[in-house]
């Protein structure tokens, strides 16, 4: 839908775009702009960087810990092994899931704003829900902004599970770009247009 002057909020982890999170900053989101999901999928590789700087492709660590046998390793690096391949398992669901949503929005519903060329906001509602999804703990910085431009409501609930193959999150994706219905707590709006920076809030200023 189209609007105008509409007030909402984002929280902002501080990953990507530091520089464009700033008051009264004015931000043009359209197809040119790359989204965080974007940069995940731009930066995603299955590839380390070793002790000497060499890039290494991660599944040749796996093999040379299997071949020396798991009970000659140590300890802390296995630890570590294992860290980073529950890491990338995760990223991989992420990076299927995104492609996989990206193709239906593209094949059927073109008109929406894309997950990878718009910017996500959520209205008062959803503050408390979206601060504890996107972890506590963490360093959120917390945006009111204003709005012009393409809005597109949905519910991280009905994103596809990162456990499935891609095609049965393709056939998921359907329930994301036309939700049966959205709780008011838990929807997520994707963007595309002008955004004017307002205020930055404490995270406590809202609940």
């Amino acid at each position: 839908m189209e609007v105008h002057n509409k007030e909402m909020y984002h929280y902002h982890r501080g990953r990507y775009y530091n520089d464009i999170w700033q008051v009264g900053k004015e931000i043009i989101v359209d197809n040119n702009f790359l989204s965080y999901f974007c940069t995940i999928l731009q930066d995603f590789t299955t590839s380390v960087i070793c002790k000497d700087g060499e890039l290494v492709s991660f599944d040749s660590i796996i093999e040379k810990c299997l071949n020396e046998g798991l009970e000659n390793q140590d300890l802390k690096y296995a630890a570590k092994v294992a860290e980073k391949a529950c890491e990338l398992i995760r990223d991989m669901g992420i990076y299927n899931r995104e492609l996989a949503l990206e193709r239906y929005r593209a094949e059927h519903y073109p008109q929406l704003p894309s997950r990878l060329h718009s910017l996500w906001f959520c209205d008062e509602s959803g503050l408390a829900h979206w601060k504890k999804q996107l972890g506590e703990n963490c360093k959120l910085k917390l945006f009111r902004v204003s709005l012009d431009g393409e809005l597109f409501c949905s519910s991280d609930y009905w994103l596809p599970d990162i456990k499935l193959c891609v095609e049965q999150m393709y056939k998921e994706a359907a329930l994301y770009w036309n939700p049966p219905y959205t709780e008011e707590s838990d929807r997520e709006y994707l963007f595309q247009g002008k955004v004017k920076v307002l205020e930055q809030l404490c995270n406590n200023d809202r609940k």
